[in-house]
Protein backbone atom coordinates (compact mmCIF):
# COMPACT_ATOMS: atom_id res chain seq x y z
CA UNK A 1 0.00 0.00 0.00
CA UNK A 2 1.85 3.62 -1.09
CA UNK A 3 1.88 6.63 1.63
CA UNK A 4 2.59 9.71 0.38
CA UNK A 5 3.74 11.94 3.21
CA UNK A 6 3.29 16.11 3.57
CA UNK A 7 6.30 17.52 4.81
CA UNK A 8 8.61 14.58 5.91
CA UNK A 9 8.28 15.68 9.76
CA UNK A 10 5.34 14.60 12.50
CA UNK A 11 3.35 17.68 13.17
CA UNK A 12 2.78 18.84 16.64
CA UNK A 13 0.37 17.77 19.08
CA UNK A 14 0.86 14.27 18.58
CA UNK A 15 0.25 13.85 14.38
CA UNK A 16 2.73 11.51 13.52
CA UNK A 17 1.98 11.68 9.62
CA UNK A 18 0.25 13.23 7.24
CA UNK A 19 -1.21 10.80 4.35
CA UNK A 20 -3.76 8.96 2.01
CA UNK A 21 -4.52 5.56 1.69
CA UNK A 22 -5.60 4.82 -1.49
CA UNK A 23 -6.66 8.60 -2.22
CA UNK A 24 -9.53 7.72 0.64
CA UNK A 25 -7.58 9.04 3.87
CA UNK A 26 -5.50 7.78 6.24
CA UNK A 27 -7.53 5.63 9.28
CA UNK A 28 -4.02 3.93 10.52
CA UNK A 29 -2.48 7.67 11.33
CA UNK A 30 -2.15 8.69 14.96
CA UNK A 31 -3.23 11.81 16.00
CA UNK A 32 -4.20 12.87 19.49
CA UNK A 33 -5.40 16.20 20.60
CA UNK A 34 -4.47 16.39 24.23
CA UNK A 35 -7.36 17.15 26.90
CA UNK A 36 -5.05 19.77 28.05
CA UNK A 37 -4.08 21.49 24.72
CA UNK A 38 -6.40 24.68 23.95
CA UNK A 39 -8.37 23.14 20.62
CA UNK A 40 -7.94 26.86 19.38
CA UNK A 41 -3.87 26.50 19.47
CA UNK A 42 -4.22 23.73 17.25
CA UNK A 43 -7.15 24.25 15.10
CA UNK A 44 -5.50 25.64 12.17
CA UNK A 45 -3.31 22.54 12.45
CA UNK A 46 -5.52 20.26 12.02
CA UNK A 47 -7.73 21.70 9.81
CA UNK A 48 -4.96 21.95 7.03
CA UNK A 49 -4.01 18.19 7.87
CA UNK A 50 -7.99 17.16 7.75
CA UNK A 51 -7.98 18.92 4.14
CA UNK A 52 -5.01 17.42 3.40
CA UNK A 53 -6.68 14.34 2.98
CA UNK A 54 -5.59 12.92 7.00
CA UNK A 55 -8.71 10.69 8.32
CA UNK A 56 -7.39 10.38 11.50
CA UNK A 57 -6.99 14.27 12.33
CA UNK A 58 -9.80 15.05 10.44
CA UNK A 59 -11.60 12.82 13.11
CA UNK A 60 -9.79 14.40 16.02
CA UNK A 61 -11.05 17.24 14.90
CA UNK A 62 -14.48 16.64 14.59
CA UNK A 63 -14.74 14.53 17.72
CA UNK A 64 -13.21 17.65 20.18
CA UNK A 65 -15.33 20.31 18.18
CA UNK A 66 -18.31 18.83 18.86
CA UNK A 67 -17.14 18.35 22.43
CA UNK A 68 -16.55 21.80 22.55
CA UNK A 69 -19.98 22.66 20.94
CA UNK A 70 -21.62 20.86 23.78
CA UNK A 71 -19.46 22.88 26.63
CA UNK A 72 -20.84 25.77 24.81
CA UNK A 73 -24.55 24.75 24.97
CA UNK A 74 -24.18 24.08 28.53
CA UNK A 75 -22.55 27.18 30.05
CA UNK A 76 -25.16 28.88 27.93
CA UNK A 77 -27.96 27.20 28.92
CA UNK A 78 -26.48 27.24 32.46
CA UNK A 79 -26.45 31.36 32.36
CA UNK A 80 -29.92 31.44 31.23
CA UNK A 81 -31.20 28.87 33.45
CA UNK A 82 -29.56 31.37 36.37
CA UNK A 83 -31.81 34.68 35.03
CA UNK A 84 -35.12 32.82 35.90
CA UNK A 85 -36.73 32.22 39.19
CA UNK A 86 -36.73 28.86 40.67
CA UNK A 87 -40.00 27.83 39.87
CA UNK A 88 -39.63 28.41 36.13
CA UNK A 89 -36.20 27.12 35.96
CA UNK A 90 -37.63 23.96 38.77
CA UNK A 91 -40.37 23.20 35.95
CA UNK A 92 -37.85 23.69 33.28
CA UNK A 93 -36.11 20.92 34.44
CA UNK A 94 -38.24 18.59 35.55
CA UNK A 95 -39.17 17.35 31.80
CA UNK A 96 -34.99 16.74 30.96
CA UNK A 97 -33.71 13.14 30.55
CA UNK A 98 -31.71 13.43 33.97
CA UNK A 99 -29.39 10.46 33.15
CA UNK A 100 -28.74 12.18 29.78
CA UNK A 101 -28.50 15.43 31.12
CA UNK A 102 -25.52 14.50 34.09
CA UNK A 103 -23.58 12.62 31.39
CA UNK A 104 -23.45 15.29 28.88
CA UNK A 105 -22.19 17.94 31.73
CA UNK A 106 -19.72 14.90 33.16
CA UNK A 107 -18.44 15.03 29.14
CA UNK A 108 -18.56 19.09 29.10
CA UNK A 109 -16.57 19.15 32.17
CA UNK A 110 -13.86 17.10 31.32
CA UNK A 111 -13.38 19.00 28.01
CA UNK A 112 -13.93 21.91 29.57
CA UNK A 113 -10.03 22.87 29.53
CA UNK A 114 -9.55 22.05 26.00
CA UNK A 115 -12.17 24.21 24.69
CA UNK A 116 -11.30 27.55 26.26
CA UNK A 117 -11.17 29.81 24.06
CA UNK A 118 -12.45 27.75 20.54
CA UNK A 119 -15.93 29.65 20.57
CA UNK A 120 -14.72 31.65 17.48
CA UNK A 121 -13.49 28.29 16.11
CA UNK A 122 -16.24 26.02 16.50
CA UNK A 123 -19.81 27.15 16.04
CA UNK A 124 -23.11 26.08 15.31
CA UNK A 125 -22.29 26.86 11.51
CA UNK A 126 -18.78 25.80 10.99
CA UNK A 127 -19.48 22.74 12.60
CA UNK A 128 -21.04 21.48 9.49
CA UNK A 129 -17.71 22.11 7.49
CA UNK A 130 -15.90 19.99 10.10
CA UNK A 131 -17.90 16.88 9.91
CA UNK A 132 -18.37 16.66 6.16
CA UNK A 133 -14.65 17.30 6.11
CA UNK A 134 -14.33 14.14 8.29
CA UNK A 135 -17.47 12.41 6.65
CA UNK A 136 -15.99 12.72 3.21
CA UNK A 137 -12.87 10.83 4.19
CA UNK A 138 -14.90 8.06 5.55
CA UNK A 139 -16.05 8.72 9.22
CA UNK A 140 -19.47 7.20 9.73
CA UNK A 141 -20.01 9.08 13.09
CA UNK A 142 -19.63 12.58 11.43
CA UNK A 143 -21.57 11.08 8.63
CA UNK A 144 -24.43 10.18 10.90
CA UNK A 145 -24.26 13.74 12.55
CA UNK A 146 -24.15 15.83 9.11
CA UNK A 147 -27.30 14.17 7.88
CA UNK A 148 -29.12 14.46 11.65
CA UNK A 149 -27.98 18.20 11.57
CA UNK A 150 -29.01 18.51 14.81
CA UNK A 151 -27.32 22.16 15.29
CA UNK A 152 -28.98 24.93 14.62
CA UNK A 153 -28.48 27.65 12.11
CA UNK A 154 -30.13 30.73 11.24
CA UNK A 155 -31.46 30.99 8.20
CA UNK A 156 -29.93 34.53 7.92
CA UNK A 157 -26.99 33.03 8.70
CA UNK A 158 -26.72 30.62 5.64
CA UNK A 159 -24.38 30.36 3.15
CA UNK A 160 -25.95 29.86 0.05
CA UNK A 161 -22.87 28.45 -1.61
CA UNK A 162 -22.01 26.13 1.24
CA UNK A 163 -25.87 24.93 1.39
CA UNK A 164 -25.81 23.51 -2.36
CA UNK A 165 -22.60 21.87 -1.24
CA UNK A 166 -23.88 20.05 1.31
CA UNK A 167 -27.35 19.06 -0.45
CA UNK A 168 -24.79 17.23 -2.75
CA UNK A 169 -22.74 15.77 0.06
CA UNK A 170 -25.90 14.29 1.70
CA UNK A 171 -27.21 12.58 -1.76
CA UNK A 172 -23.83 11.29 -1.45
CA UNK A 173 -23.26 10.20 2.12
CA UNK A 174 -26.80 8.44 2.01
CA UNK A 175 -25.89 6.28 -0.98
CA UNK A 176 -22.62 5.26 0.47
CA UNK A 177 -22.48 5.83 4.26
CA UNK A 178 -25.72 3.10 4.55
CA UNK A 179 -23.50 0.54 3.59
CA UNK A 180 -21.12 0.68 6.23
CA UNK A 181 -23.18 -1.23 8.76
CA UNK A 182 -23.26 1.73 11.24
CA UNK A 183 -27.07 1.78 13.36
CA UNK A 184 -26.46 5.49 14.13
CA UNK A 185 -26.70 6.00 10.42
CA UNK A 186 -29.65 4.30 10.11
CA UNK A 187 -31.00 6.29 13.20
CA UNK A 188 -29.69 9.90 10.97
CA UNK A 189 -31.26 8.82 8.32
CA UNK A 190 -34.64 8.25 10.08
CA UNK A 191 -34.60 11.79 11.00
CA UNK A 192 -33.10 13.22 7.77
CA UNK A 193 -35.85 11.66 6.12
CA UNK A 194 -38.71 12.85 8.53
CA UNK A 195 -41.47 15.26 7.80
CA UNK A 196 -41.49 18.64 9.61
CA UNK A 197 -40.19 22.22 9.39
CA UNK A 198 -36.33 22.40 8.79
CA UNK A 199 -34.22 26.32 9.11
CA UNK A 200 -30.60 26.64 8.10
CA UNK A 201 -28.57 24.20 6.42
CA UNK A 202 -31.22 21.11 7.60
CA UNK A 203 -33.09 22.37 4.96
CA UNK A 204 -30.50 21.65 2.43
CA UNK A 205 -29.03 18.27 3.90
CA UNK A 206 -32.48 16.58 4.73
CA UNK A 207 -35.81 16.17 2.72
CA UNK A 208 -39.55 14.49 3.44
CA UNK A 209 -39.68 11.15 2.18
CA UNK A 210 -42.15 8.82 3.88
CA UNK A 211 -40.77 5.89 1.57
CA UNK A 212 -37.11 6.68 2.60
CA UNK A 213 -38.23 7.05 5.99
CA UNK A 214 -39.89 3.53 5.89
CA UNK A 215 -37.12 1.80 4.55
CA UNK A 216 -34.61 2.58 7.46
CA UNK A 217 -37.37 2.53 9.95
CA UNK A 218 -37.91 -1.20 9.13
CA UNK A 219 -33.72 -1.52 8.70
CA UNK A 220 -33.63 -0.66 12.09
CA UNK A 221 -36.51 -2.90 13.38
CA UNK A 222 -34.49 -5.49 12.16
CA UNK A 223 -31.11 -5.14 14.87
CA UNK A 224 -33.36 -3.49 17.79
CA UNK A 225 -34.12 -6.26 20.30
CA UNK A 226 -37.54 -7.65 19.62
CA UNK A 227 -39.55 -6.99 22.40
CA UNK A 228 -37.75 -3.67 23.93
CA UNK A 229 -39.34 -0.49 23.66
CA UNK A 230 -37.74 1.01 20.81
CA UNK A 231 -39.28 -2.07 18.91
CA UNK A 232 -42.72 -1.06 19.95
CA UNK A 233 -41.95 2.63 18.69
CA UNK A 234 -40.69 1.58 15.69
CA UNK A 235 -43.73 -0.36 15.18
CA UNK A 236 -46.02 2.35 15.61
CA UNK A 237 -43.94 4.57 13.33
CA UNK A 238 -43.84 1.90 10.26
CA UNK A 239 -47.88 1.43 10.72
CA UNK A 240 -47.87 5.36 10.65
CA UNK A 241 -45.77 5.23 7.29
CA UNK A 242 -47.27 2.14 5.93
CA UNK A 243 -50.85 4.26 6.17
CA UNK A 244 -49.32 7.21 3.94
CA UNK A 245 -47.88 4.51 0.98
CA UNK A 246 -48.97 2.42 -1.69
CA UNK A 247 -48.54 -1.34 -1.10
CA UNK A 248 -46.00 -1.74 -4.04
CA UNK A 249 -43.82 1.13 -2.02
CA UNK A 250 -44.74 -0.45 1.29
CA UNK A 251 -43.22 -3.88 -0.66
CA UNK A 252 -40.57 -2.18 -1.92
CA UNK A 253 -39.22 -0.85 1.84
CA UNK A 254 -39.28 -4.63 2.78
CA UNK A 255 -37.10 -6.11 0.52
CA UNK A 256 -34.84 -3.19 0.98
CA UNK A 257 -34.38 -3.47 4.46
CA UNK A 258 -34.39 -7.05 4.34
CA UNK A 259 -31.53 -6.89 1.54
CA UNK A 260 -29.36 -4.55 3.25
CA UNK A 261 -29.59 -6.34 6.95
CA UNK A 262 -28.38 -9.43 5.40
CA UNK A 263 -25.30 -7.89 3.78
CA UNK A 264 -24.49 -4.94 5.77
CA UNK A 265 -25.92 -5.59 9.45
CA UNK A 266 -26.24 -9.13 10.34
CA UNK A 267 -23.26 -9.32 11.88
CA UNK A 268 -23.55 -5.98 14.11
CA UNK A 269 -24.33 -5.62 17.67
CA UNK A 270 -28.30 -4.60 18.48
CA UNK A 271 -28.16 -0.74 18.98
CA UNK A 272 -28.80 -0.28 22.55
CA UNK A 273 -29.39 3.40 22.59
CA UNK A 274 -30.80 4.96 19.90
CA UNK A 275 -28.83 8.35 19.06
CA UNK A 276 -28.32 9.47 15.82
CA UNK A 277 -25.61 12.08 16.82
CA UNK A 278 -24.10 12.67 20.52
CA UNK A 279 -24.26 16.21 19.53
Amino acid sequence: MRFTIFGGAPMKHGIRALCLVASIGCASAQSTISSKAPLASVFDEYSAAAGQGNLSAASELFEKSRDCLLVHRIDSTTTWLQSLSTAQRDSILEGTRLDKSRASKRRAEASRAMCRGSESKVTTSTIYDIALTAARLGDVSASACFMASLWPVSNSDVDRTKAAQYKSSAEYLATHMIEKGDWNFVQAMIIASAPGLRAGYAAYIQSDDAAAQLRYSKLLRLGVEPNSEDAKNLDRSISILSDRLQPEEIGKADEWAHGMFARYYISQPRPTVLSACDA
